[in-house]
């Protein structure tokens, strides 16, 4: 109790309870302040502490993420976390939505379904985006619903024999493993679903699989292991495939397009002879 403590830009001007001392500055990481901590009885000490500077995060400010509607309503379901990496490419920052600026500024109107966010066409969210540091900035999110550009009788068949894999996949169990790379008759799932589009943007689709509506819309537990899918639903099952565009995160089709049929191998009995 009864410590004074002055703060210096030069150690002398500590020393000696010099009448400069000051109470804020403006200075780049590194300056060095020094400060005079002194009892009521005149004994002190003087000593040092460096400023750091620390950056705001690399963002873009404005930012449009893109949804594909299944119903042609113009509301659908969004992942704001797919804005992330819009936002930023850097991984280490900490992000959060809400509905207002203001909200992101001071983290309150906290978004919590992010995941799994319900809006229609046009609506405006924003996203605090932190530094490991505390640094942040704001970024404004347009969200846009995007009508799926392909009907919905679009659909790519795939068939396999129920042939005996092993003991736990016997054969005509209505059960086989797939290959969404299988070509059929000349083209394979993925081709066949870039071919519905012109050529030009061909090269930038991004073709996913999912087993679910939910997990589509939200680009949540795709399938990977498309080389050995073992389908989920007995005989026949429906596979929901997203069409994205990796310039822009634009869907340009969502829906049941991939279509698995597991074909019963004939059954022989030759008797006992």
């Amino acid at each position: 109790a009864g410590l004074t403590v002055k703060y210096y830009e030069n150690q002398t001007d500590a020393e000696n309870n010099a009448t400069n001392n000051i109470t804020s500055i403006r200075a780049t990481t590194g300056k060095t302040i020094y400060f005079r901590l002194e009892n009521p009885d005149g004994c002190f000490v003087v000593d040092s502490f460096n400023l750091i500077v620390n950056p705001l995060p690399l963002i873009n400010n404005i930012v449009t993420l893109s949804q594909c509607d299944t119903d042609n309503d113009a509301i659908t379901d969004f992942n704001l976390t797919q804005a992330n990496s819009i936002i930023s490419s850097d991984a280490n920052l900490i992000f959060s939505y809400h509905l207002t600026q203001l909200g992101a500024q001071n983290n309150t109107n906290t978004i919590t379904n992010t995941t799994n966010f319900t809006a229609p066409n046009g609506t405006v969210v924003w996203s605090r985006v932190e530094t490991t540091k505390g640094c942040l900035k704001t970024a404004r999110v347009n969200l846009a619903v995007s009508t799926t550009t392909l009907p919905n009788t679009t659909n790519f068949d795939l068939y396999g024999c129920d042939n005996y894999i092993s003991d736990t996949n016997p054969e005509n169990d209505g059960f086989h493993l797939f290959n969404f790379n299988d070509a059929t008759p000349s083209l394979n799932a993925i081709e066949y679903f870039k071919n519905l589009f012109p050529i030009s943007q061909r090269p930038n689709l991004v073709v996913t699989f999912y087993e679910n509506e939910a997990d589509a819309l939200a680009e949540e537990n795709r399938i990977t292991n498309i080389n050995n899918y073992r389908n989920l639903i007995q005989d026949t099952q429906l596979v929901w495939v997203r069409i994205d565009s990796n310039l822009n995160n634009a869907c340009f089709g969502l829906g049941e397009y991939l279509t698995l049929h597991v074909v019963p191998v004939p059954e022989i009995n030759l008797g006992v002879d």
